[in-house]
């Protein structure tokens, strides 16, 4: 488990996406692909006043993209 935080704007720094990707272990265009989808994330989590956002299952295809099923 990963705990990152999340400005009040729903933005998460730069250096904290970059730490998110290396941790989940994403390089190259799944890396591309996660930050978009954490962005997205935050966003929705800030704009919805949740106490709780989660994306499960988070996928990855076997041309290698990443794809939140729900």
């Amino acid at each position: 488990v990963k705990t990152l935080p999340i400005g009040i704007d729903g933005k998460l720094r730069g250096y904290h996406l970059f730490e998110a990707v290396k941790f989940m272990g994403w390089e190259d265009v799944q890396a591309k692909q996660g930050k978009v989808i954490l962005e997205a994330l935050c966003k929705a989590f800030v704009a919805t006043d949740a106490s709780l956002l989660e994306i499960n299952p988070l996928v990855e295809t076997d041309r290698g993209d990443l794809i939140a099923l729900d």
